[in-house]
């Protein structure tokens, strides 16, 4: 977009996206006008975002409502839409202050050069309102996955509007609105995507039975979070087994719970029964003898920032962020949060290196 229109392109890069403040100093710096954004990084950013920052763009998850809405009153907020296999984007929603957000914001209509159909399971249209499978077509269509002929022919199939075109399908679901609109209502098969990746449960379930006692496991996503349920032979250290998912997985691939059981519960079919599994949310939620609660003020308020970005209660002062479901976007959530309450530039590297509330208050205190 930036080429194409003849303006200057800026790329930031790990360390500047990974500090709010820094992040924020580089778009004043820059005057960036424009800025396409991860819809949870934006909200990490508490709506500080500079004046000259005219125009949103979010993708790769959906969009915050109460975000876009807010947004939407002063500046250009888009809600974009779209996978690799259409050259990244297939649709967009411009939202304004009085836009049907509830329950979900629209991902809008294809733009130019872009077809979507949503179909039934027979490849037909569906009504307004009724789910289907997101199909598209078009200009932006890739030709295939290098060297997987058998995936690239059951995801890119003939046109069956048009001959002699194909058409990709998404795996996403989603609903006509009765002004042309598209609602995005999640995955159809078991892919489910966190902060903008693809991910696999199985591939989380098969590195955790990798372990050594693990015997069996499943994966979930809830509330954004994936949490994993194990059923260990013996006793084991979450710890280390957090240790063992981070050699092969990135973080955004890490279970913010992990849950050991006795046994996973499955339905008389032999499948994952997920209306069994304990809530996430109880786990951890009352302090064992080995805890240490924060004791001053200073462990307090961070300990309260915690809690609240983390989903957790009664995280004592020796507990580690990461083995709490940390990771990078909640350290940036976490950062902003923490600098407001005490008052004082903390950076993510601060977070990383000493990341127990004891060692974090003593580095600040130490500086």
């Amino acid at each position: 977009m930036a080429l194409l229109c003849g303006a200057g392109l800026v790329i930031a890069d790990r360390e500047t996206i990974e500090d709010p403040k820094i992040f924020l100093s580089y778009l004043n710096k820059h005057k960036v006008s424009v800025a396409t954004l991860p819809p949870g990084y934006l909200n990490a950013l508490n709506r500080e975002i500079p004046e000259t920052l005219r125009t949103i763009i979010t993708a790769g998850e959906p969009a915050i409502a109460a975000d876009a809405l807010f947004y939407s009153g002063s500046k250009n907020y888009f809600n974009a839409y779209g996978p690799t296999e259409i050259s990244v984007c297939a649709s967009y929603y411009k939202v304004s202050p009085d836009s049907p957000c509830s329950p979900s914001v629209p991902i809008g209509k294809p733009i130019v050069n872009t077809e979507i159909f949503i179909l039934n399971d027979d490849l037909n249209p569906v009504p307004i309102g009724i789910p289907g499978e997101i199909c598209i077509a078009g200009e932006g269509l890739a030709a295939g996955y290098l060297n997987k002929p058998e995936m690239t022919a059951e995801k890119f199939i003939p046109h069956p509007f048009k001959s002699g075109e194909r058409m990709y399908r998404s795996g996403d679901l989603g609903k006509w609105l009765a002004d042309g609109n598209i609602v995005f209502l999640g995955r159809k098969d078991e892919q489910i995507k966190i902060r903008g990746y693809r991910i696999e449960p199985g591939e989380i379930e098969s590195l955790l039975l990798q372990y050594p006692s693990v015997s069996e496991a499943a994966v979930i996503v809830k509330n954004k979070d994936l949490i994993a349920y194990i059923a260990p032979e013996q006793a084991i250290n979450l710890s280390e087994l957090r240790s063992h998912l981070r050699q092969s997985l990135p973080d955004y691939m890490i279970p913010v719970y992990i849950i050991p059981l006795a046994t996973i519960p499955l339905t008389p079919n032999r499948k994952l029964d997920k209306k069994n599994l304990p809530d996430p949310e109880s786990v951890g939620s009352k302090p064992s003898a080995d805890d240490v609660m924060p004791r001053n003020d200073m462990e307090k308020q961070i300990a309260a920032v915690w809690e609240q970005v983390l989903g957790r209660r009664h995280i004592g002062i020796y507990d580690n962020f990461f083995d709490l479901g940390g990771n990078s976007l909640k350290a940036v959530q976490i950062i902003m949060q923490m600098s407001e309450a005490l008052g004082r530039d903390i950076s993510v590297k601060q977070l990383f290196i000493h990341s127990t509330i004891a060692e974090l208050c003593g580095a600040i205190e130490n500086e």
